[in-house]
C-alpha cells in the first residue's frame, strides 16, 4: 500500500489520504484488504493485497508518466529538505513546548548541504597517494546504502521518521566535507576551496529552501495539543488550541467539532451551539455532529429539543 501512497492521483509525496482507504493505522490495512478483494472478487492472501496495490500503482505511472517523474522529483527535493516531515510528531511544532530542543545544533539544515558536498567530494576528489587521478575514494558500501535507501523513499513518500536511518551515514559524509574544507585551508589550496565552498553554497540554498511552510502541520498539532489538554482536564487551553487549529485551516472538521465540545465542557454553551449548527448544514447526515448538539441543548435546559435531536442520532 505504501507504493500506491506514493504514486497516485492524490499522491503529494508525503503520507496523504486518498479515496477508498483510510490513511491512518487503525483503518489502513482493512481498509486495503476490503477494496482489494471487492476488485478481485475473492478473498486474497496478504501478500497478494500488497502485489494489488502495486499494480495499481504501476498502472498510474504507466497512465501518467509526467505526473508520477514529477513526484519523483518533488520527493528528491523532500528528502534533501531541511523540513522534518511530521509522522506521529512535528518537531518544529514542539519547539515551542520543549525548549532543548531549540538548542540542537547538528540538525538536518546542518547534515544535508554538508552530505551532499561529502559524497561530491568523495566520488570525485583525485588520490594523490597511488599516483592515479580521478580515481574515487571512499566507501561504496556506505553510498550504496545511501543510494538504495534513497530508492526506496522515492518509491514510497517522505516522513522524517523514514529519512531517519539514512542520517547517521549522510552524517558521516557530512564530516568528510568539513575534513575537505579543513585540510584544503591548511595546505593553501585555493581552487579546490573554492569550488567546495561554491559547491556548499548551492547545497545549502537547494536545502533550505521553504518547499512547504509549517502552517498546515501546524492545524493538526494544535489539534492534537487541544486533545491532550481536554483529557487532563484542562478546558480552557483545549479552546484555545482548538481556535489555534482552525486559525491555520478554518475549514477542518475535526478541529471545529472538537472546540463546540470543548467550549460545551466549559459551560459556554451559546459559543458552542453555532459551530454545531454550521457543521450540521454542511453535512445533516454527520450523527456525530447531531448527538453533540443535542448534549448543548441539554446544557442549555432545552429538553424537547435536545431529546429529539438525540433519538435523531440514535437512529442514524
Amino acid at each position: 500500500i505504501n507504493v500506491f501512497v506514493g504514486f497516485n492521483p492524490a499522491a503529494n509525496g508525503m503520507h496523504a489520504s486518498f479515496p477508498l482507504v483510510r490513511t491512518v493505522p487503525q483503518f489502513e490495512e482493512q481498509d486495503a484488504k476490503r477494496h482489494a478483494e471487492s476488485v478481485e472478487g475473492r478473498v486474497l492472501k496478504p501478500s497478494e493485497v500488497s502485489s494489488f496495490w502495486v499494480r495499481e500503482a504501476l498502472g498510474y505511472i504507466r497512465q501518467s508518466p509526467r505526473s508520477a517523474w514529477g513526484l519523483v522529483q518533488r520527493k528528491w527535493t523532500m528528502f534533501w529538505n531541511w523540513f522534518e516531515v511530521p509522522d506521529s510528531y512535528n518537531f518544529s511544532f514542539l519547539k515551542q513546548f520543549i525548549p532543548a530542543t531549540r538548542w540542537a545544533a547538528l540538525d538536518f539544515k546542518v547534515v544535508g548541504p554538508l552530505a551532499l558536498v561529502g559524497i561530491g567530494v568523495t566520488l570525485f576528489r583525485r588520490s594523490t597517494a597511488g599516483g592515479t587521478a580521478g580515481r574515487p575514494e571512499g566507501r561504496p558500501l556506505l553510498l550504496l546504502y545511501v543510494a538504495s535507501y534513497l530508492l526506496s523513499v522515492l518509491a514510497t513518500y517522505v516522513t522524517g521518521r523514514y529519512r531517519a536511518p539514512a542520517v547517521p551515514v549522510l552524517i558521516l559524509y557530512a564530516a568528510a566535507a568539513v575534513a575537505a574544507i579543513v585540510e584544503w585551508i591548511r595546505a593553501r589550496a585555493v581552487r579546490p576551496l573554492i569550488a567546495t565552498v561554491a559547491a556548499l553554497a548551492l547545497t545549502g540554498a537547494f536545502c533550505l529552501q521553504k518547499v512547504y511552510g509549517d502552517a498546515s502541520f501546524f492545524a493538526v498539532e494544535y489539534d492534537k495539543l487541544g486533545v491532550f489538554y481536554l483529557a487532563r482536564g484542562e478546558d480552557e487551553k483545549a479552546v484555545e488550541a482548538f481556535r489555534s487549529a482552525i486559525a491555520v485551516t478554518p475549514l477542518n472538521w475535526s478541529s471545529r467539532m472538537n472546540l463546540a465540545m470543548a467550549l460545551d465542557r466549559v459551560g459556554r454553551h451559546g459559543e458552542a451551539e453555532p459551530i454545531l449548527l454550521k457543521l450540521t448544514a454542511e453535512n445533516p447526515a454527520d450523527v456525530q455532529v447531531t448527538a453533540e448538539l443535542g448534549i448543548v441543548r441539554l446544557h442549555q435546559k432545552r429538553l424537547p429539543e435536545a431529546i429529539a435531536l438525540l433519538r435523531e442520532a440514535v437512529r442514524g
